[in-house]
């Protein structure tokens, strides 16, 4: 029976390498702190609303002393313009929803003004032309001019007007109207059917023993040479 034998040492066993050390790892650099996001949905000063965005009153006056549109003061009238306060009041209506100042409205106002002064002046005008017409138009009636002649028969007519006032006074009383001023008024005086109906009037009632007398809405009853032919 074999016998337990020590392995044979064949040689000097060399001594194994120690383990080398390894390279301590390298600390990698520590992260960055990056920047703190700047907060950019903050609302700016600059967004806030302005104070000049309110809407400006424009009926109140200006602190800069510009006139605003329908702030209206007292209007300057001319005294040959006559104007109800019923029709200044739809003026300044007028003028305010037309946003004008002060300066537009009396300015519109003097114009108007000129307008109707202007108006005045062409209407005498054409009165005066008429009236001229109407007396060449009853100098040229033969009838007129016939007899005594012209100045004897516009004193008959004249005399129709008296006679008739007379009449006019018995029928209509206290409520009688002055013809003659009435004529004289309207400027129809010298109207060439008047003359005509005036002259017959006196001729028929001179006639008929027509008798004149005292008038109860003008006075006594006269011949006014004046009224028809002047």
């Amino acid at each position: 029976m074999a016998m337990y034998e020590e392995p044979t040492n064949t040689g000097t066993s060399s001594e194994t390498a120690a383990p080398v050390e390894t390279a301590a790892p390298v600390e990698t650099a520590a992260p960055v702190e990056t920047a703190a996001p700047v907060d950019t949905a903050a609302p700016s000063d600059t967004a806030a609303p302005s104070d000049t965005a309110a809407p400006s009153d424009t009926a109140a006056p200006s602190d800069t002393g510009e006139e605003q549109p329908g702030v209206y003061t007292e209007f300057s009238i001319p005294e040959s313009l006559e104007v109800s306060d019923e029709r200044m009041t739809s003026f300044q209506d007028f003028a305010t929803k037309n946003t004008l100042t002060q300066k537009q409205a009396q300015g519109a106002i003097d114009y108007f003004s000129e307008l109707s002064s202007a108006d005045a002046i062409a209407m005498q005008d054409r009165l005066a032309d008429q009236a001229k017409e109407n007396v060449d138009r009853v100098k040229a009636m033969k009838t007129m001019t016939s007899g005594a002649g012209f100045d004897a028969n516009i004193g008959l007519a004249n005399s129709g007007i008296s006679k008739a006032q007379i009449q006019i006074d018995k029928e209509f009383g206290a409520q009688s109207i002055n013809l003659g001023k009435h004529l004289e008024d309207t400027g129809i005086g010298n109207d060439p059917g008047l003359v005509q109906m005036f002259f017959v009037w006196d001729k028929t009632t001179s006639d008929d023993g027509f008798v004149t007398g005292q008038s109860n809405g003008s006075g006594p009853a006269k011949l006014r040479q004046d009224i028809l032919y002047k």
